[in-house]
């Protein structure tokens, strides 16, 4: 499973290089190691975010009539809910 991090310091990672406070993915093993030598950090979710999904799986049980799959996105969801209009 991917983390995402913030790099707290100019480093390269898996060949890229990266700036103080550039986002990028690592391995679950990785991302730990670079937490604790203080390279990186773990990211915050948005909760903007979380909360706008939270409020499109609420309509898209209202649209549908079911509870949506939870690995979907903002985009899928979306997309169900205008095939399930037509």
């Amino acid at each position: 499973m991917k983390k995402t991090l913030v790099a707290n310091q100019p480093m390269t990672y898996a060949t890229r290089r990266l700036k103080a406070e550039d986002e990028f993915t690592a391995s679950r093993r990785d991302a730990d190691l670079l937490v604790r030598i203080g390279r990186a950090r773990y990211a915050v979710a948005k909760p903007s975010d979380e909360d706008d999904l939270a409020e499109l799986r609420r309509q898209y049980e209202d649209v549908v009539g079911k509870r949506a799959y939870h690995g979907w996105d903002a985009a899928e969801l979306k997309r169900r809910m205008a095939e399930a209009g037509e």
